[in-house]
């Protein structure tokens, strides 16, 4: 099997990603679940890989000698490929001392903030002109597919400069209204730091991060925000105290000061999840909002960064915890009762069965 084979593969059977090891045949995840390629296109079936084949599938990436070359430099390898209309990020990396690859399809289309059923208030949210937007989950919830929609709302509906920086890119933005600038990190720019440098000296409008990984980056990005722009923060959590928690470390400043930077700044927190949906297979997406009223700023500015109670008690401003958008979409019916169930910190708010 070769690269293009791969490609077509995902392409066929909508997988989100494919990994290629020794001693195993290519793996599809497919609406989260992972699956053997069982045959080729051709239809012949396809095996595990051996050091040969890997390497021979390796070689048929576009710039495949490059990224080799990198791999035995580094030992890790990246690159936004695109062939035949379809365009994948590819990692390569070590397992065993041995080649394998990870291959994550890229959407040719953004989905729209009423595609991916986003709460009204997510819409109401890319409105604001200035200050910190922070969306937050773990790998593989879907939290850069909710970035990129609300940052195509913008980009459809007003005119800004739009500024992203990812490493390595996963959508394509493409100018409408607004004008875009896309920066991946080791191949546009060296690193996050820089990249927030030129979006500041081009006069940017909106900033999308996918990380902050270093002090200097993190208080960049929040220094952009404080000199008007709108910066959105892609941060991993699994709740809204994880990211606003992880953005406060990441600065390395003293805590206080931190704090009261983000109480400044920050507009709205969207922490989300992707569920077993029904009818199976599909995912869906649930949100935990957190929106910054003068409650919330004053708790932040007593570095408290846990506000179950002000989302619990506030929903009519379009606040929710992770809970209630749980309990919400078993109500719907859109997931079950036992996802929800394994899903909820208090199975209390989950209603009874039957």
């Amino acid at each position: 099997m070769e690269f293009c084979d791969l490609l077509d593969a995902m392409r066929v059977s909508r997988a989100s990603d494919a990994y290629c090891g020794v001693g195993v045949p290519p793996i599809l995840r497919i609406d989260g679940a992972l699956t053997t390629i069982g045959k080729s296109e051709a239809g012949a079936k396809v095996g595990s890989f051996d050091v040969g084949t890997l390497n021979t599938f390796l070689a048929s990436i576009p710039g495949g000698d490059r990224l080799q070359t990198e791999l035995a430099s580094t030992r890790t390898a990246r690159a936004r490929v695109k062939q035949e209309g379809v365009a994948v990020q590819v990692f390569l990396f070590f397992d065993k001392g041995l080649p394998s690859v990870h291959l994550r399809l890229i959407v040719p289309r953004i989905p729209t903030l009423q595609d991916l059923g986003l709460p009204p208030i997510v819409e109401k949210a890319t409105y604001t002109k200035s200050g910190l937007i922070v969306i937050a989950g773990r790998a593989g919830s879907g939290k850069t597919t909710t970035a990129y929609s609300m940052l195509n709302h913008i980009n459809l509906n007003r005119s800004e400069r739009i500024f992203t920086c990812e490493s390595p890119q996963s959508y394509d933005l493409p100018h409408k209204m607004s004008l875009v600038t896309q920066q991946s990190i080791g191949v546009d720019v060296e690193s996050y730091e820089d990249a927030v440098a030129v979006a500041r000296r081009t006069e940017a409008d909106v900033l999308l991060v996918d990380d902050l990984p270093t002090p200097s980056s993190a208080v960049a990005a929040l220094q952009f925000a404080e000199n008007g722009g709108l910066l959105v923060a892609v941060l991993p959590g699994s709740d809204v105290t994880e990211a606003l928690e992880t953005l406060i470390d990441r600065t390395a400043l003293p805590r206080d000061v931190a704090c009261r930077i983000v109480s400044r700044l920050l507009h709205v927190a969207i922490a989300q999840c992707l569920l077993p949906g029904l009818p199976a297979p599909r995912r869906i997406a649930v949100q935990e909002i957190l929106l910054t009223t003068s409650a919330v700023r004053e708790r932040l500015g007593s570095q408290v960064t846990d506000f179950q109670d002000v989302m619990s008690g506030e929903p009519f401003v379009g606040m929710q915890t992770m809970d209630a958008a749980v309990s919400d979409a078993c109500r719907r019916g859109v997931i079950s009762h036992d996802t929800a169930l394994s899903r909820l910190r208090n199975p209390k708010l989950l209603p009874p069965l039957g």
